[in-house]
């Protein structure tokens, strides 16, 4: 089980409440979670940092500007409690590869606030302007972000087709760390776009280790691609453990479950 702080806690019950009424004002959102108001626009404030969310005259919105930024604020906690325990299988001086995920985005953030000399191959544009952006991290970050290139996908921020698959070519990493949109249980972890589940494939073609990074959630739901046509991912890191069914789908394709904690 998941264990989180105090701040923790206070910003993702903000989080659940926005992602339910997409709007509130400081004044309700003070009463119906029973925090006081100086420290309810800290949180604000610490979140509209974080781009899950804007302040329109006293009130807080839920960011959803992008398809990304709303797809960081959904089940929040759970992904950053994800992305903190893969960040600590990363060392210095490590070559990553990471994709566009929403948890993926979360991992890479986690690993600039470490300050470890670490290399990032991806095809996120997102998560590129995400993690240079934040303010919240104490040591310099030493992270290098090496970006694929190729077609442009809006709705994910990120690089698809045969420049970016290409590209990949050139590198060998430790690690590839993957976000899913689903999983069924004849066929494995699925996504919703062909394009990026190729890239998908191509990364973890070129890295030593494929790591799933997925809320319990996602297992719920079958997206309509499978994202692993040859080889199941060695890992999966997730919130908590999946329903017997799935679990055992999981297992007898040799993957290996950690729950964050």
């Amino acid at each position: 089980m998941m264990m989180m702080g105090k701040v923790e806690a206070r910003q993702n019950q903000i989080l659940e409440i926005l992602n339910n009424k997409k709007k509130i004002s400081v004044e309700e959102l003070s009463a119906v979670t029973g925090i006081s108001l100086v420290t309810i626009r800290k949180d604000l404030t610490a979140l509209e940092q974080k781009r899950l969310l804007k302040r329109e005259r006293g009130c807080a919105v839920l960011n959803e500007d992008t398809v990304m930024t709303a797809r960081l604020a959904k089940n929040y906690l759970a992904k950053q409690q994800i992305a903190r325990k893969a960040a600590t299988w990363v060392h210095d001086g490590d070559t990553i590869l990471i994709e566009s995920g929403s948890s993926c985005v979360l991992l890479a953030d986690a690993l600039a606030k470490t300050g470890k000399s670490i290399t990032v191959i991806t095809n996120s544009l997102f998560l590129a302007g995400y993690v240079t952006q934040q303010t919240d991290r104490a040591p310099v970050s030493r992270m290098r972000i090496i970006l694929t290139g190729g077609d442009y996908l809006p709705d994910s921020e990120c690089m698809v087709g045969p420049v970016a698959r290409k590209a990949l070519e050139n590198f060998h990493a430790k690690y590839f760390f993957s976000g899913t949109d689903g999983y069924s249980i004849t066929g494995g972890f699925t996504g919703d776009s062909l394009l990026k589940a190729e890239v998908i494939r191509a990364m973890a073609d070129h890295a030593e280790t494929t790591v799933l990074l997925a809320e319990s959630q996602k297992f719920s739901r079958e997206g309509a691609i499978a994202l692993f046509d040859h080889a199941s991912p060695a890992y999966l890191i997730t919130d908590k453990m999946p329903e017997a069914d799935v679990l055992a789908s999981m297992q007898n394709r040799g993957i290996q479950i950690v729950l964050a904690d």
